[in-house]
């Protein structure tokens, strides 16, 4: 249920829900694939109630609370969600799923130093993640320390080459280090990668803006909008273009870019928080 979580098939999930539910009812993957199907609707709320009867179904079930702690983390219940994921990883010391999202709560909550210790748990027990990897970069980058970041982005981008993550936080980290033109060369590969990502083209756009091009910025700002139509901050970059003084150089601080991340073999992220 989670991989069709992940891969936003509503029609397909919901279809495995019911049939979960009519024949297998007092399992938690039941309640879980239902928990699945109301978050993925973005009924965050219910979905805790599905996710939180799988824990009471089979309290040892660690992957219900992992999933319970992401759901919370949507809601921005840090603490419901801290426990959650503690729960998690002293049910079983090595689910690194758990350490993941303990380490998105404090990267939240901008606590880096603490965030880069859970993503070092999380990528010891699970070297092989890309996704682990690169949340360990941006973690790195955030703390001034952006060679060490570009190195895992690297690791990253060698362990899983089809995932953009890496090289859009790439791409971000070079841009913050006043390197627009290797950012840009890194996303007009990735625009092939993922055409219809709002959140690349928004990056082009600034990249360009920093190059004194304006007008590339602007048509990559309108085709972001084009794609994401609701996205305030893209339209604010697009209406400073008309304020030369104004040169937001920042990067998007809330990437749903990482609808593409899954650190588990068990299930975006299209959710992070699922991860």
């Amino acid at each position: 249920s989670t991989t069709l979580w992940h891969l936003q098939k509503d029609v397909e999930l919901s279809a495995l829900s019911e049939e979960l539910s009519d024949s297998w009812y007092l399992s938690p993957q039941a309640w879980i694939a239902k928990g699945n199907c109301l978050s993925l609707n973005k009924e965050h709320e219910d979905a805790i109630k599905f996710f939180r009867r799988a824990t009471q179904v089979a309290p040892r079930f660690v992957y219900a609370y992992t999933l319970l702690g992401h759901e919370y983390l949507c809601t921005e219940d840090l603490s419901s969600a801290r426990k959650s994921f503690r729960t998690a990883a002293t049910i079983n010391p090595r689910h690194y799923n758990a350490f993941f999202g303990l380490g998105m709560i404090s990267l939240r909550e901008e606590n880096f130093q603490m965030a880069e210790l859970h993503f070092n748990k999380a990528n010891l027990i699970n070297s092989s993640s890309c996704i682990i990897c690169s949340r360990l970069a941006k973690v790195k980058h955030s703390l001034h320390r952006s060679s060490e970041a570009l190195v895992f982005l690297e690791r990253a981008r060698k362990l899983d080459p089809k995932n953009p993550v890496p090289l859009y936080h790439k791409a971000t980290i070079l841009l913050d280090l006043n390197r627009p033109q290797e950012s840009l060369t890194i996303l007009e590969d990735l625009t092939k990668m993922v055409p219809r990502e709002a959140l690349v083209h928004f990056l082009m756009g600034k990249v360009y803006h920093k190059l004194g091009k304006k007008y590339e910025a602007k048509l990559k700002y309108s085709w972001a909008l084009s794609i994401d139509p609701n996205n305030r901050e893209i339209r604010d970059a697009q209406n400073s273009l008309n304020q030369p003084s104004n040169q937001d150089e920042g990067t998007p601080p809330n990437s749903r870019f990482d609808i593409f991340i899954d650190p588990m073999p068990e299930t975006p992220t299209p959710n992070e928080n699922q991860s």
